[in-house]
């Protein structure tokens, strides 16, 4: 007997030693020579000695090492089948894989069959059959920045598609240069395909999402008090998050426009320190709240938060407002964006009912610039 798991059942039919077999499907579940490489009830391999006849009882291997008869040469590691008439044969797409031919190896002290055609080599069963289907990558690209016909508003139609039946099973964009927008970062992009029903992301903003928003109130400035505005972010783009204070001294005179103004020169100095040169996060103001926006090189990528203070404990000075912040990657040159396909979720595949082309429609504003690939797998199906 092989070195593997086996059982016993009832022959169906006269069967074959090391030919594979499958249930008749009946009550009895007796067994049949197995003859379609389609069939995922195909079970384990005959290792009878003498043929049997319908009713005689046999043994099964089902599982590890075993024989199995070749219909054709096996190479090593080859994954096999079974063909018509329950023999052993290379899987091809769309098949039914049974085990794999061990190749020409040793163990316990001898070698193994080799794979000849009309030989029964020793093939690793597979306890788990499944259908071996034809994987494919495709890649398209789209390039406003260097086809100025796709940076319209409208559905623009790329050089790729997804057969009828494909079942995508991942996706992710690849941005290799910066997408800006006619009129500031509004354009959204979305990718489909024009007929089918697949769905490669959302629409989504080239920018961020919802803007971070802190609005911070003053109440009558103080004598000789401290204004403070802590800042935690990851302001340089290094990866790790810092906290940064900025702060005024009010002599008592200073209506709170002025002493908001004050600070918003100081933060945005600081800003442009510390890494964001040319870049903001607050805006001029000249009223007497302080509004904080995410508007610098780290908008939309890199969150932060913030926390005021005073010296002078009796004035209401603080957070009064803020706003929810959504975490959505920007379309900036080397971020990945992953699309709604994610191999380790079946639940996020997505099976094409027709042939269609991948597009990229772009919403709201026209484009200036950017360049991404759009990466997928998909499986054919019949």
């Amino acid at each position: 007997m092989a070195d593997g798991k086996s059982m016993t059942a009832v022959a169906g039919e006269a069967l074959t030693q090391y030919y594979f077999v499958i249930p008749d499907g009946d009550t009895n579940e007796r067994m049949l020579i197995a003859d379609d490489p389609d069939n995922i009830n195909t079970f384990g391999v005959c290792e009878n000695s003498t043929a049997d006849a319908a009713g005689d009882q046999v043994d099964l291997a089902y599982a590890g090492q075993s024989r199995v008869y070749a219909a054709e040469a096996l190479e090593p590691f080859d994954l096999i089948t079974t063909n018509a008439s329950g023999q052993a044969k290379v899987a091809d797409p769309g098949d039914v894989v049974l085990g794999r031919y061990l190749g020409k190896m040793r163990q316990n002290g001898s070698n193994l069959q080799n794979g000849a055609a009309s030989s029964a080599p020793s093939v690793l069963l597979n306890p788990f059959p499944f259908r071996l289907t034809d994987l494919r990558c495709a890649q398209v690209l789209f390039d406003p920045t260097t086809n100025s016909s796709e940076r319209t508003v409208a559905a623009h139609t790329l050089a790729a598609s997804v057969p009828d039946n494909a079942i995508v099973v991942q996706s992710f964009f690849d941005v290799v240069a910066t997408f800006t927008g006619d009129g500031g970062d509004t354009s959204t992009l979305a990718f489909a395909t024009s007929a089918g029903g697949i769905t490669f992301n959302a629409a989504q903003s080239i920018a961020s999402a919802a803007a971070q928003k802190y609005t911070l109130t003053p109440g009558s400035p103080q004598n000789d008090a401290y204004y403070t505005v802590t800042i935690t972010a990851d302001i340089d783009g290094d990866g790790i998050v810092e906290a940064y204070t900025y702060a005024v001294l009010s002599d008592g005179t200073a209506t709170a426009a002025e002493v908001v103004n004050a600070l918003v020169a100081a933060i945005n100095d600081g800003i442009d320190q510390h890494g964001s040169a040319g870049n903001t996060i607050v805006a001029a103001n000249d009223t007497d709240t302080l509004t904080l926006t995410a508007e610098g090189t780290f908008a939309g990528t890199r969150p932060f938060s913030v926390t005021a203070g005073c010296s002078n404990a009796s004035e209401a000075w603080g957070v009064v407002e803020t706003t929810a912040f959504t975490y959505t990657n920007r379309w900036d040159a080397g971020v990945i964006i992953p699309g709604n396909h994610q191999l380790h979720n079946p639940a996020t595949w997505q099976k094409a009912t027709a042939l269609g082309l991948v597009q990229c429609t772009v919403g709201t504003t026209a484009l200036l610039t950017g360049k991404c690939y759009l990466n997928y797998w998909y499986f054919v199906t019949a």
